[in-house]
């Protein structure tokens, strides 16, 4: 695997000088596949209590028991997580292939090579406490221990699911040259959604119902960026987006918390690339990126207090002489109430309608 990864290396030097194209500056990956047993099996003769009674049924499907503590699998599942989010960062996903930059597949071979580490790592431990964890099972689970022990399996079974197992990388040829370019417009779609649903989730975690982000969490939106520019071939619109991202990093802090107006107006853009197609707009010159200016949203905010102020005054006005016989106002509900920036960023958040995707056990 070092040496793929010093093959990647200089593959991505050169082709540096080349005009940029998918066939020349990109390639097609395949996720690891890491696999791990549950941990539990199904009691095909168990009992079942249904209704409060205790039901013995071939038509039931038994018990599920745990013969081996399940949290002790975590880091299995957990490097699954992190296998998705190292292609996450660094590709788009093409059916069950990924497409990357041949500048980042080093990156991605090297990344995946440290999650095979990992694997082995946690493997050879495991296999080391197997049957002191099995027996700290039991004791901690004394009502069905004799359960257990009847179901536990040698380590050699027991071992069999897991596995972490990757395919080489490959060249990007379609059979039909028109198929290239329905590739191509794919693979910057599922770009779009894949940016979006990234950062609708740093939106929930890091800005939603806060009043600062730390430099780590401006580093998560900066990784979008260069996810971008590293997939900018595969749509001429990228670099405009890129400049919107450039736009917002000019303006924040450089180091320490990004808080005040500076952080309603990263939550602001953070919010607004959470919609896929904004970021499409964006990248066909519809502006489909809103100023980021706060001083803007600061004097449309002012325009609508002085509003409700003048409303506010010519019903007084028509109270006191009597000419409100012959007008109709609005009530005090209809009036735009007092509103700040982070009540605005609040309102426009339930106008975008994002999927957000989530990891889970789920393999490759």
């Amino acid at each position: 695997m070092n040496y793929s990864v010093q093959q990647a290396k200089d593959l991505a030097e050169k082709i540096a000088n080349d005009n940029p194209s998918m066939a020349n500056s990109a390639c097609l990956v395949c996720a690891p596949e890491i696999g791990c047993t549950t941990g539990r099996i199904t009691l095909r003769d168990a009992e079942t209590v249904v209704d409060g009674q205790k039901v013995k049924s071939t038509a039931l499907n038994g018990a599920d028991l745990a013969v081996f503590p399940v949290k002790k699998l975590q880091p299995f599942n957990n490097l699954r997580v992190a296998a998705k989010r190292l292609f996450q960062n660094h590709t788009v996903q093409i059916g069950d292939l990924y497409l990357c930059p041949v500048e980042k597949l080093a990156d991605v071979l090297a990344g995946v090579e440290e999650l095979r580490e990992k694997f082995e790592g946690e493997l050879t431990s495991l296999q080391a406490n197997y049957d002191s964890l099995v027996e700290d099972h039991k004791q901690n689970l004394p009502e069905v221990a004799h359960l257990i022990e009847r179901n536990r399996l040698p380590w050699g079974q027991f071992s069999a699911p897991f596995k972490f197992k990757v395919n080489p990388p490959l060249a990007i040829r379609p059979l039909f040259d028109e198929d290239a370019e329905m590739l191509q417009s794919s693979a910057a779609d599922t770009l779009w959604d894949e940016v979006a649903a990234d950062a609708a989730n740093q939106y929930k975690t890091s800005f939603a119902g806060k009043e600062k982000i730390s430099q780590k969490g401006i580093n998560a939106v900066k990784r979008l960026r260069s996810k971008l520019v590293n997939l900018s071939f595969l749509h001429d619109g990228i670099d405009r987006v890129v400049d919107r991202f450039d736009e917002l990093f000019d303006k924040l802090p450089k180091a320490g918390y990004c808080e005040g107006g500076d952080f309603h107006m990263a939550a602001h853009f953070v919010l607004q690339i959470s919609d896929a197609q904004r970021l499409r707009d964006e990248a066909e010159g519809l502006n489909g990126i809103t100023a980021l200016e706060v001083e803007e949203e600061q004097e449309e905010l002012n325009q609508q207090e002085e509003d409700v102020s003048v409303t506010a005054e010519t019903q007084m006005l028509a109270a006191e002489t009597g000419a409100g016989e012959g007008i109709e106002f609005s009530d005090d509900a209809d009036l735009e109430p007092e509103v700040d920036l982070a009540t605005l960023v609040a309102q426009a958040q339930s106008q975008v309608t994002t999927s957000i995707s989530s990891d889970d056990w789920g393999g490759f």
